[in-house]
């Protein structure tokens, strides 16, 4: 699925879309502000806030 499906799907109330679409950028948004960071708890901190609000 392509992002925008997924973004569809998310405002449509799909709690898979919302996996999918974590499960795609939990990994590559990490490693981004780890390594502008270099803090393990303030990462998971923006990742859980991007994704969860």
């Amino acid at each position: 699925m392509t992002d925008e499906e997924l973004l569809r799907g998310m405002a449509r109330g799909d709690q898979a879309s919302f996996e999918a679409l974590v499960h795609r950028y939990h990994a590559p948004l990490s490693g981004y502000l780890y390594r502008h960071l270099r803090d393990p708890g303030r990462v998971e901190d923006f990742v859980q806030e991007t994704f969860c609000g």
